[in-house]
């Protein structure tokens, strides 16, 4: 398996849809007294769900407008097959952040280093443009959390307030850089 990686621009951030996000949830991460707090709860990500209704209705055009507005948007593909997105924002918050808005590997191809080599050069790009600190709001589920900590981000000692009020149960967290 040879997996290419490319910036994508504005139009073909739809390819998005083509990522098989479903996945068996069975703990998630809870914030409590600034603790990470792990517990049972099990649920399930339908890749029905994402591709008819988070894709079309919420990632997708957050996505084509970071393309947009000067941001940083990579796939990564095997031969001609999307099997991995990640999108970093081109507006700084507070500290010299950058946000990653988005990073989806397809559930066939997780635990491979895809995900981990899109983040790095998320981070190679957000030291180009001089930020400090990389800032992501973690979906809370176990796999994702982890997947950050071993990248070696911490949680937030404080939270941008514009994320925080889309996505209070988020995992809030940032790398420096």
């Amino acid at each position: 398996m040879f997996i290419q990686y490319r910036q994508l621009d504005q139009d073909q951030v739809k390819f998005i849809k083509r990522i098989d996000r479903s996945e068996t949830v069975e703990k998630v991460y809870h914030l409590r007294d600034n603790q990470l707090v792990l517990e049972d709860e099990k649920f399930e990500i339908s890749n029905d769900w994402w591709q008819s209704e988070e894709v079309v209705k919420t990632i997708r055009p957050r996505v084509e407008k970071i393309a947009e507005e000067g941001g940083y948007v990579l796939g990564a593909f095997d031969e001609r097959r999307i099997v991995g997105m990640c999108a970093l924002d081109s507006r700084f918050f507070s500290k010299k952040r950058l946000n990653v808005d988005i990073i989806f590997v397809n559930r066939r191809y997780r635990g491979k280093g895809i995900g981990k080599h899109l983040m790095e050069m998320l981070k190679e790009e957000a030291i180009n443009r001089e930020a400090r600190h990389l800032y992501v709001s973690a979906t809370p589920s176990e796999n994702t959390v982890n997947f950050y900590l071993n990248l070696g981000f911490k949680v937030a000692k404080k939270v941008e307030p514009e994320l925080f009020e889309k996505e209070p149960e988020d995992i809030h967290m940032e790398l420096k850089i």
